[in-house]
């Protein structure tokens, strides 16, 4: 929460300074993304806060465009949190057999 509220005092620093920085909305930089995760220089996964959703989509995640925050939390139980393997299933570790998970929501 604490990074949250910091993200969003820098976000109205920005666009007073620069009204510009606003047109495009307030994005919550949610999670590292598949780089961060690896300990490579890469960007984030983000959350446009002003969409009225419940589900809202996440944008930045790799080779899944417009997936939602529920459907990411989805394949990632089922995968043992290492939602990538979904993409080589047949090359994912063995150990990984015992994580994964069909979450119920």
């Amino acid at each position: 929460m604490q990074h949250l509220r910091e993200s969003w005092d820098d976000y109205q620093d920005a666009v007073e300074d620069d009204p510009e920085v606003g047109e495009d909305g307030f994005f919550f930089d949610f999670a590292p993304d598949e780089l961060h995760k690896a300990n490579i220089s890469g960007a984030t996964h983000d959350i446009e806060m002003a969409q009225n959703a419940a589900d809202p989509v996440l944008h930045g995640v790799s080779g899944r465009p417009g997936i939602t925050l529920v459907a990411y939390l989805r394949v990632s139980i089922a995968w043992g949190g290492m939602p990538g393997w979904s993409f080589k299933p047949d090359q994912a570790p063995a150990a990984l057999a015992a994580l994964r998970v069909r979450p119920d929501f």
